[in-house]
């Protein structure tokens, strides 16, 4: 049976034995999709929250006016030139 393309029969039930032990092992690593909601239910109550500001800071956005106005800021008043009004 040297020229099979099977190969040696104990090293295939070693290799499947291997894989499927490989594959119990490792079971606990994989996320399951609860699990993912479950982590991401935080994040998703951030981002509403984060949208509702937004929304509210461009719902303000909308009602604001341009107005020019000039503010003298000085102790002793305002100054003017010599003979100026």
């Amino acid at each position: 049976m040297e020229g099979s393309r099977l190969g040696d029969p104990g090293k295939i039930v070693a290799r499947i034995f291997g894989a499927v032990l490989l594959l119990f092992t490792a079971n606990g690593c994989i996320a399951t999709r609860s699990w993912v909601e479950d982590q991401l239910k935080p994040v998703t109550g951030q981002l509403n929250a984060t949208d509702a500001k937004a929304n509210q800071a461009l719902a303000g956005l909308q009602n604001l006016r341009i107005e020019r106005r000039l503010v003298l800021n000085s102790s002793d008043g305002p100054i003017f030139a010599v003979g100026s009004s």
